[in-house]
């Protein structure tokens, strides 16, 4: 089974290609921590926002230690790479260098 969670900002680039649906086809299940959807719904006036709150609804993690990472990277990203590790994901989808660093140092 492989699992996958994501970030905002890739997410967005996929929903503007109209290729969300590639995630689904590739993993088995994908999620997104609380504050990457609060990003997405934050203004549903944006290109393709309606669509990813839509599609990730039901893809909602809560995780602890929000705030673990506060000091490297953003919040949504923090919480992406707090919840692959908690979930023991088999792919992160982030695309911030500070991010990936992060993330790489965590063994994501």
């Amino acid at each position: 089974m492989k699992i996958i969670v994501a970030d905002t900002s890739p997410l967005i680039s996929l929903a503007i290609i109209d290729k969300l649906d590639l995630l689904l086809e590739i993993f088995d299940e994908v999620y997104i921590p609380q504050q990457v959807y609060q990003e997405i719904i934050f203004d549903l006036t944006k290109p393709k926002a309606n669509l990813l709150a839509d599609f990730f609804k039901d893809k909602i993690k809560k995780i602890d230690n929000a705030d673990e990472l506060s000091l490297f990277v953003d919040k949504g990203e923090g919480e992406a790479i707090i919840l692959a590790k908690e979930i023991h994901a088999d792919y992160l989808l982030i695309d911030g260098f500070k991010g990936r660093t992060v993330a790489e140092n965590l063994n994501i």
